[in-house]
């Protein structure tokens, strides 16, 4: 892919990632309004939705820049190897398609925190895992800045115990942060396995007389 290549795929896809986050976080939004539940988590989600939308979008037109894509080729030409690859220029249909993916990607996790939510004894349902999946989402929000945003995702979940179900008992509600750390965790050392197991396949290196 060359280096330009991979640094504006990286980019795009935290733009598809940020949109996804926004759509989901207005569904949670609108869920938690019909369910007449309130609070602070509702504000705060509107929020995220807000600014993730905003800086996906802005990520995405950028990207689709000519100008721009030419800028971060010169920049990284140094670290170019062998042929140049061109430009990847995907088409909007592929960038519909990523957002899409990155979305139903939320969802999917949203049904694995209500599966949290229920291992710690809260009472699971399609409002209470949204609402434990929005506690996520605004955890991260806040966290950017720290590493794992360890202790701010902690903190949310304690925070929101009640909005959760879980008033009368917030140790449990900071517990699902902690499944979420270890789930995280053990797909991490799966990961690093099978990177050092499963061969890689080397590029052909043309005969330079060495």
């Amino acid at each position: 892919m060359g280096a330009a290549n991979s640094v504006a795929v990286g980019t795009r896809l935290q733009g598809c990632f940020l949109i996804g986050n926004a759509v989901v976080s207005s569904l949670i939004v609108t869920v938690l309004l019909a369910e007449s539940t309130l609070g602070s988590l509702v504000p705060l989600l509107s929020g995220n939705a807000a600014v993730c939308a905003a800086i996906g979008t802005g990520l995405l037109l950028l990207l689709a820049s000519g100008r721009f894509a030419d800028w971060i080729k010169r920049r990284l030409r140094r670290f170019e190897t062998g042929k140049d690859p061109g430009t990847l220029r995907p088409s909007p249909r592929q960038i519909a398609l990523a957002v899409v993916a990155c979305t139903v990607g939320r969802l999917c996790q949203t049904v694995e925190y209500g599966v949290a939510l229920h291992a710690v004894g809260g009472h699971a349902n399609v409002v209470t895992a949204f609402a434990t999946q929005g506690t996520l989402l605004v955890g991260a929000m806040i966290g950017d800045l720290v590493p794992g945003q360890v202790g701010i995702t902690e903190g949310a979940f304690r925070a929101f115990a009640e909005t959760l179900g879980l008033g009368a008992d917030p140790a449990r509600a900071l517990t699902i942060a902690l499944i979420g750390r270890v789930a995280q965790l053990s797909l991490a050392v799966v990961c690093v396995v099978l990177a050092v197991v499963v061969p890689r396949s080397r590029p052909d290196v043309e005969s330079s007389g060495r």
